[in-house]
């Protein structure tokens, strides 16, 4: 309105452009091997209240696929639209991270002294179809080696490098146990009565160099006392320790053998005609307050009878035996005095001269040195380089047809004993040697005629028969097996 006018009205246009909208794609990661995220964005610029529900079309991508490697990508939004609205499109980023594949070293056991296993590891967590190819450096180590006493070391993972993984390790262990020694128990043997002798053992087993002084403990054992009879008895080993071994054992064995028991028959003197003295033996070697109980068996012979004419005669012992000895014989003398009637005298007052009595030779007793023999019966004299008797005299010779040889013994072994058969007591005489002194192994003798063949005696009595050397009376000469007095 106004005074002095009065209006007329021209309409004119107000133009309502739209608005800007930008649209900003949301940045987005994912571990490789797995399929994108859900895109997304975010739009600025709406007015009026309005929300994104007034924009349809929009769409969200990526070039990334699943099978994509690690890296970044390009998110890109297009296609948006609006009543009121233009679009501006600003892009995302998507980061494909590596994925994580976990090395779980495997546990490994060996026992000790060996060289250590092959190691090796499980690898999980591998995507699109990869497997251990794709993994190159991986390294397993532990601080153990072949020396490394028993115990637990850690086997480490590292080193390992992949396209599109990066890693996580676990460790394993490698058990180093112990190894095993066989302990074999040395055989062991000894003499009845005698105290066990020291046990040993073999061992088989130990490593590095190792040797017995890293074992402890280690005991034997056997049933077999000192007064245990002959026999074979288990010797047990137990109780073996080592830091780095396990054990097992192998008994061996102790065998108690029979001790030697020297049987001395004692020597004796008779007069001519008044009956043999009861022989008797004397034992050397007995054992465990053994008494001569425990020989049975024996036999004692004289080669003199109890009217046997004046001279010396072997006593021989033979056939004893005992469960725990090993019996041996040395022959005693038998000497037999001339039995001497007293001179006749004429009787009283007769002014007579007394009759000297008839002249009788004694026996002539030799002594030699050891490992020689004199023998009485008409051999030959002996050599005049033979061994002097002990003492260095030379013995005295006896009269014709009792020469006494000295036959010289070897240190073992067979000798043949000359014999005359022109004797008809020939005496085989065993007197006076000095330790040590020959031991008959048996007093079973053999005729010369089988000599060599070391055949068994024929037995007492019969014909060409001589068991006992003081009994021998054939034509040819015995043969006396020996050995030396232990």
């Amino acid at each position: 309105s106004a005074t002095n006018y009065d209006f007329s009205y021209v309409p004119g246009t107000l133009t309502i452009t739209k608005a800007l909208l930008t649209v900003t794609a949301n940045d987005a990661t994912r571990e490789y091997g797995i399929a994108n995220p859900a895109l997304s964005s975010t739009i600025s610029g709406l007015r009026n209240g309005d929300s994104q529900a007034v924009v349809s079309g929009l769409i969200l991508a990526t070039t990334a696929t699943q099978a994509s490697g690690v890296g970044s990508y390009a998110i890109t939004a297009s296609g948006g639209s609006a009543l009121n609205y233009d679009f501006n499109y600003v892009p995302g980023t998507l980061v494909i991270n590596p994925a994580t594949l976990t090395v779980t070293v495997d546990s490994r056991t060996r026992p000790y002294g060996a060289p250590n296993p092959a190691l090796t590891a499980s690898i999980a967590g591998f995507r699109n179809g990869d497997d251990d190819a794709v993994v190159s450096g991986l390294r397993l180590s532990t601080a153990a080696n072949v020396r490394s006493d028993v115990g637990s070391y850690v086997i480490t993972g590292s080193g390992a490098s992949a396209a599109n993984y990066r890693f996580d390790y676990v460790p394993g262990a490698l058990t180093i146990t112990k190894a095993m020694v066989q302990v074999r128990v040395n055989n062991a043997s000894r003499e009845y009565g005698l105290a066990n002798p020291a046990f040993s053992a073999v061992f088989t087993g130990l490593r590095n160099g190792d040797n017995a002084s890293v074992i402890s403990g280690l005991t034997f054992g056997t049933s077999a006392t000192i007064g245990s009879d002959v026999g074979s008895y288990a010797i047990t080993a137990s109780d073996a320790s080592a830091l780095n071994y396990d054990f097992s054992y192998i008994p061996g064995r102790l065998t108690i053998s029979q001790a030697q028991l020297l049987i001395t028959a004692d020597n004796k003197t008779m007069t001519q005609g008044s009956g043999l003295p009861t022989l008797t033996v004397s034992y050397s070697g007995l054992r465990n307050g053994d008494t001569a109980d425990v020989v049975t068996g024996l036999v004692l012979r004289s080669s003199g009878a109890g009217d046997a004419a004046p001279g010396q005669y072997i006593i021989n012992a033979s056939r004893g035996s005992a469960r725990n000895y090993r019996i041996t014989y040395r022959p005693g003398v038998l000497i037999v005095l001339p039995n001497i009637a007293p001179p006749p005298q004429d009787p009283p007052g007769t002014g007579g001269t007394p009759t000297p009595p008839d002249v009788v030779r004694p026996p002539i007793i030799v002594t030699v040195p050891p490992v020689t023999l004199p023998i009485a019966g008409g051999n030959p004299p002996p050599a005049t380089d033979a061994a002097p008797p002990a003492g260095g005299t030379t013995p005295s010779q006896p009269p014709s047809g009792t020469i006494s040889p000295v036959v010289t013994l070897p240190s073992q072994g067979t000798v043949v004993l000359p014999a005359s058969p022109q004797e008809t007591t020939p005496l085989q005489v065993l007197q006076g040697l000095s330790n040590p002194l020959p031991v008959l192994l048996a007093p079973e003798l053999s005729p010369a005629a089988e000599a060599g063949q070391n055949s068994p005696a024929q037995g007492d009595g019969q014909p060409g028969g001589c068991e006992y050397i003081s009994l021998c009376n054939g034509t040819a000469a015995p043969l006396w097996t020996w050995q030396p007095a232990q």
